[in-house]
């Protein structure tokens, strides 16, 4: 065989190692490609965490965040309503005389600007002596002022001429003008005042007795120790 065979068949041996090596090279870059594409067909679950627990990125690292927990504790409250104390109104009865007013008399034929400072003097200075018993019976008691003074009853008697039918009823009618006089120049006073009027014997001509009751508003507990 002349080298020129030679060399030819050398030649086509070559050429066919050199065709198979080609084609497993493509096929393995075709397996290599198949599985890039199944790999990226996959879809990757994070088992156990949300969509807030991962970052932008998609990096699956959990984010650092902070949870307020706030914990409710239920107070059951017991409410209890305290009544306030019950007050009470009484008429006042002076500790000289008990169960009687205290007296004042008065001249009721002279001017109302003089009667009524007659009369104011007279009831400002028996206050005197009964806010002076009031202290000793008990000191928590308000005393009596005139301004705020309120009578609950008034008896007023009127001087009699004589003891004539005509001589009692100008007794009662002196008594009578004196207590609505009276009435006028202190409203506040003797506004809700019950008024009673009488005659009497034996007294100067236009001479004018007046008992008054005074009343106290308090507490009850306080007030029930007074006029026993």
């Amino acid at each position: 065989m002349s080298r020129d065979g030679r060399r030819f068949r050398a030649g086509n041996d070559g050429g066919e190692d050199e065709t198979v090596g080609l084609a497993g090279w493509m096929y393995t870059d075709l397996l290599l490609g198949l599985a890039v594409v199944f790999l990226g067909s996959i879809g990757f679950v994070l088992a156990g965490r949300d969509a807030s627990s991962v970052d932008a990125e998609g990096l699956g690292l959990p984010i650092a965040s902070t949870t307020s927990t706030s914990s409710t504790s239920s107070t059951s409250t017991t409410t209890t309503t305290t009544l306030p104390p019950e007050e009470c109104t009484i008429l006042y009865a002076p500790a000289e005389i008990p169960r009687d007013g205290f007296y004042i008399t008065v001249n009721a034929s002279q001017p109302d600007a003089d009667l009524a400072a007659d009369f104011r003097g007279a009831v400002e200075e028996r206050l005197v002596v009964e806010n002076n018993q009031l202290r000793f019976v008990n000191s928590s008691l308000r005393e009596f002022e005139f301004d705020t003074l309120e009578v609950g009853i008034m008896i007023v008697t009127g001087a009699a001429p004589s003891d004539s039918p005509s001589g009692r009823e100008e007794g009662r009618q002196l008594a009578r003008a004196t207590a609505n006089r009276l009435r006028d120049l202190f409203p506040e006073q003797f506004g809700r005042a019950a008024v009673r009027v009488q005659n009497a014997l034996n007294r100067p001509r236009g001479q004018v007795e007046t008992e008054i009751f005074p009343t106290i508003t308090d507490y009850c507990s306080i007030l029930s120790g007074i006029n026993s």
